[in-house]
């Protein structure tokens, strides 16, 4: 079972490589994120952490950017994540996706700025253009994040959670 899992793994890594880039040359959206977000809070971080960290060096590779680009891209909203579940009360829907919005917001307006930066030292260029462009794709990202709840508790059931099926 666990030779199934790892392989499973790798073509899951492969096959999101293929979207990925996909998605970013179609329409600048890295689907990525969406899924890093939504598999956050549902994964034990020390079975996400190894895949994250695969998948960002896979991702600086093909997109010629420094190693740890794309984890730090994916580390600092999680942190914000993490600390603004320490500081507020994400019970509610409302809260969870207020701070999804934010983290994705972070993630896209660092998307334009750190690559620069760790590259030759300046940070890039970011004007109110691409902010508008940031606060769009993270209202798409948190809309997606939230079709993405919807469908998998239309998958589980009441019952045994070790089962799924369609409602």
């Amino acid at each position: 079972m666990q030779v199934l899992t790892v392989l499973g793994t790798i073509v899951g890594i492969f096959v999101l490589q293929f979207f990925e880039s996909f998605f970013l040359a179609l329409l600048g959206f890295r689907l990525s994120f969406v899924l890093f977000l939504a598999w956050y809070k549902r994964i034990d971080w020390k079975k996400l952490l190894p895949v994250v960290v695969v998948v960002s060096v896979a991702f600086d590779v093909t997109m010629n950017y420094r190693l740890g680009t794309n984890l730090a891209l994916f580390v600092l909203p999680a942190f914000l994540l993490w600390l603004s579940s320490k500081i507020f009360s994400l019970e509610s829907i409302v809260g969870l996706h207020v701070t999804n919005f934010f983290s994705s917001f972070l993630f896209y307006i660092l998307n334009y700025i750190l690559p620069d930066f760790l590259e030759r030292g300046v940070f890039g260029f970011l004007d109110w253009k691409m902010v508008l462009i940031c606060v769009v794709k993270a209202l798409a990202t948190t809309v997606l994040l939230w079709l993405l709840e919807v469908l998998l508790k239309g998958w589980r059931g009441r019952g045994n959670a070790s089962q799924i099926r369609l409602k």
